[in-house]
Parts: structure tokens; C-alpha cells; sequence
């Protein structure tokens, strides 16, 4: 598929008894690399009302869909927001479940930490330590890369657009 930027605004999202509009950037650049980031009611200064970047989770928040959208298409969104981005850099091979970055570790000291914010030294058992027992792969070594399908590139790309320019996405 050829390369695209659009803004997609599923819907808004409840904050302290207002709704605000929750705005989303896809790009998919020539080199292959995807990528999904989004912002709740930007603003011009630079600022947004809640969180920004890798802000899928907030897709379940919304409250009031947009014409074309619906809870399904957001959560299709998500699922493609968690699978696909920055699908040229993924630091382990296929084979290990234990490096998706997102996944919660329980630490030996008791305390739970999202895998992507240890050292290989705290990793449990070392894991991030060890090739991969089928393809050798050592964590961190070269980046690898995912391909995103064609079928998932044409559903972003077919989002409804955005009718409200918003200050930045």
C-alpha cells in the first residue's frame, strides 16, 4: 500500500462532567513503518486534557461515537494501535511471548513492573538474557520487523476522517 497521514476523531470521552473530543494519527510511511498516536482535546499550546501517545486504552472510554464509528470499529482500532506500530522496531523475535513490552512481571522483590521498564538484569529468571532457543535471537540485538498486512493497512486507511481539524495529533 502507498504511504498516508490521516486524523480519525471516533468520539469524546468524559472528563470532569465535560466531554472532550479524542483525536487519532495514523501514518504509514514509505519505508514500512506504521505509526498510531493520540491526543484528548489537544490544544494549541502544545498541551492536551488528558494523556497523549500511546493512549489506546482511552478508545474504551468513549462515551458518544461519531457518525461511522461505533465501540466495535474502536476497539478493532486498539487492537491495531497495540498490534502494528512501530513495526520495524520490535526488540524480540516472534518466539518469545515474554518480551512483549507491555506484559506486567511480577518483580522477585514483590512489586509488579510493566516488562518494558526493566533491565534484562531485573527481567525474572533472566529470560532477556538468553538467545531464543529456535532462532537464536538475543533481545535488543538488531531491531526486528513486523509486517503490517495489507487488509489491516486498507481498514486504517478507510477510517472515517476527522470533520474537526484538531490543534495537533
Amino acid at each position: 500500500m502507498e504511504q498516508f497521514v490521516k486524523a480519525v476523531n471516533p468520539g469524546r470521552i468524559e472528563m470532569r462532567g465535560r466531554l472532550r473530543e479524542m483525536f487519532i494519527s495514523i501514518e504509514f510511511r514509505s519505508d514500512g513503518i506504521l505509526s498510531i498516536c493520540g491526543a484528548a482535546r489537544p490544544r494549541h499550546s502544545g498541551n492536551c486534557a488528558r494523556s497523549c501517545g500511546q493512549c489506546d486504552d482511552e478508545l474504551e472510554e468513549i462515551s458518544v461515537f461519531h457518525k461511522g464509528w461505533s465501540k466495535e470499529k474502536a476497539r478493532n482500532l486498539r487492537r491495531a494501535w497495540n498490534d502494528w506500530p512501530l513495526n520495524r522496531l520490535r526488540p524480540g523475535c516472534a518466539h518469545k511471548a515474554e518480551w512483549k513490552m507491555s506484559k506486567i512481571l511480577e518483580m522477585p522483590e514483590g512489586e509488579n513492573k510493566m516488562a518494558g521498564w526493566i533491565t534484562p538484569e531485573e527481567h525474572p529468571g533472566r529470560l532477556l538474557n538468553k538467545p531464543c532457543p529456535v532462532c537464536g535471537y538475543k533481545y535488543g540485538s538488531p531491531w526486528k520487523e513486523k509486517h503490517v498486512p495489507d487488509d489491516v493497512l486498507a481498514w486504517l486507511y478507510n477510517l472515517p476522517d476527522t470533520k474537526i481539524t484538531p490543534a495537533w495529533v
